[in-house]
């Protein structure tokens, strides 16, 4: 037997149910302030005179690549319909194989999908909640990258011993080495835009294949003409990724213009020539 127990005027009620103490809150606004405007003043900022060598990313190469996925997603509850499906593409890894030009790339697309249920069939009419479940669909793929710029390819290790003579041309037991190694940096990429097309179309054969509302919900009667749900569906989806592949590399920065900058003089307007009298 529930029990429930409330204060007038009070936004929390206490609720005893099968025995169980529980606390009701209402969602309020805790606090809401405007903060006071706070003076501030332009500084012009000191640069630094050239010519002066900078480290900064350089553009290697820009490139749209498209990728074709196939995938096939089963929803936890029965749908009847598709709601919609926000989708954010992440890119988990993007090397650059030197000192090849082959790009790999490898992300997912995360897919937030609402979908309808049906937990009243009438003969008139479908009742349901909406729900949503988010998935991650994963793709790789290599391409060759035209670049815009050579990229720095890493230099060899070096690695020299030297053995050491005694008196007479005796081999010591001794020997020095010598190993030289160059760190460059690594290319990396920046994803630019991306840009998803696709089509979903539920699975009407095999597992979590179509099933008339009827058959799920006996006791309703006749379902409406149409009416079926569905669990699994499939997905073709065309992603569009620009990205760009980037290098830190030293780059020479040559000085401004000294003095003030020259007027340009306006061009003198010439007449055309005039017809003879």
């Amino acid at each position: 037997m529930s029990r429930t127990r409330s204060r007038l005027g009070s936004r929390t009620a206490d609720v005893d149910v099968l025995g169980i103490r529980s606390e009701c809150r209402e969602a309020e606004v805790l606090e809401a302030r405007t903060p006071p405007e706070a003076p501030s003043t332009l500084v012009t900022p000191v640069p630094t005179v050239g010519p002066v060598t900078i480290k900064t990313p350089v553009l290697l190469a820009q490139l749209t690549m498209q990728i074709d996925l196939d995938a096939s997603i089963r929803l936890p509850d029965p749908a009847t319909d598709i709601l919609r499906i926000d989708k954010t593409v992440f890119l988990d890894q993007c090397d650059l194989l030197m000192p090849t030009n082959r790009l790999f790339v490898r992300g997912r697309v995360r897919e937030d999908i609402q979908y309808g249920t049906a937990s009243r069939v009438t003969r008139r009419a479908v009742s349901g909640d909406v729900r949503h479940t988010i998935v991650d669909v994963p793709f790789e793929s290599v391409t060759a990258v035209t670049f815009l710029a050579p990229p720095i390819e890493p230099a060899p290790e070096i690695y020299e011993e030297f053995k050491m003579v005694g008196r007479f041309g005796r081999p010591l037991r001794e020997t020095d080495s010598i190993t030289i190694v160059d760190y460059d940096s690594k290319p990396f990429c920046e994803l630019v835009s991306a840009a998803v097309l696709q089509a979903d179309v539920p699975r009407l054969y095999g597992e979590g294949s179509s099933t008339p509302l009827g058959e799920r919900h006996s006791q309703a009667g006749d379902p409406p003409i149409g009416e079926r749900s569905f669990r699994t569906f499939r997905e073709q989806m065309m992603v569009l990724l620009t990205i760009q592949v980037l290098q830190r590399q030293l780059v020479l920065d040559p000085a401004p213009p000294v003095g003030p900058t020259p007027t340009p003089t306006p061009t003198p307007t010439t007449l055309p020539p005039l017809p003879p009298v």
